[in-house]
């Protein structure tokens, strides 16, 4: 039986040699997948543990049902919320934030690309303590022509703090004027996508989130027990709204 199957083998030298190297190469394929899989959930993992070790509390919509994408899709939340969530005994901090769509446009007037990143708009998270975004130039939006960008975005295209930068948005494009040059965390951007930040009613109409946030994210007072903070918060809220 071995001499037959030697024989076929030393007879189709090209055809065991491609069998081979295609075994082999679709084995460092897959390993190749896992370990790139791996490496970007410990690096997004690592990012946010530490962007949002303060944050105490989040409020928003249940989840209405998975995206193709496999995250939670969830319908915003009232602004009113907010003044809600701040009346509860032991909240020492509470205020929404939103997120939508907002590519920046290069000094060369072709859009940013970030080879499947998103292009993120958000809204400026004033209190320190909460903020995703600390400026590392400059200083933060806060009036409706004026953007924070991420370092890495900055850096690529050679942007600076008092630069206009062109926006595409939902809506027509607009031009602001760049305040501030923020990092995500400790890193100059989130995993390659671009960021660009406003202050809050700025964003809020360029994401369509009028009246409305994304979440609210809550801060306890110094001692305050966050389980039962949990519990008075969601007593107070409306049906089909968490506090997570």
């Amino acid at each position: 039986m071995w001499k037959p199957t030697i024989k076929g083998l030393l007879a189709h030298k090209l055809r065991l040699a491609l069998t081979a190297l295609a075994i082999v190469l679709g084995v460092m394929f897959v390993s190749g997948t896992f370990v790139l899989t791996d490496t970007l959930h410990n690096t997004f993992t690592a990012l946010f543990n530490n962007v949002y070790q303060n944050v105490d509390l989040v409020v928003r919509q249940q989840a209405a049902f998975t995206g193709s994408a496999g995250t939670a899709v969830r319908s915003p939340i009232p602004e009113s919320l907010a003044t809600v969530v701040r009346s509860v005994p032991g909240v020492e901090y509470a205020d929404g934030s939103v997120a939508g769509y907002a590519q920046f446009v290069a000094p060369n007037g072709k859009a940013v690309t970030t080879g499947g990143a998103p292009t993120i708009g958000i809204s400026f998270e004033p209190h320190p303590q909460l903020s995703s975004l600390h400026i590392r130039q400059g200083s933060p939006p806060t009036t409706a022509n004026e953007v924070a960008i991420d370092a890495g975005t900055a850096l690529k295209y050679h942007f600076a703090v008092g630069n206009r930068v062109r926006i595409l948005l939902a809506g027509p494009p607009r031009t602001f004027t760049i305040t501030g040059i923020a990092q995500f965390g400790t890193a100059n951007n989130l995993a390659g996508a671009t960021i660009a930040a406003f202050d809050l009613p700025t964003a809020q109409r360029l994401v369509n989130r009028v009246g409305l946030y994304d979440e609210i994210d809550v801060l306890a007072k110094p001692g305050v027990n966050k389980a039962q903070l949990q519990q008075a918060i969601a007593a107070a809220l409306p049906p089909r709204v968490e506090v997570v």
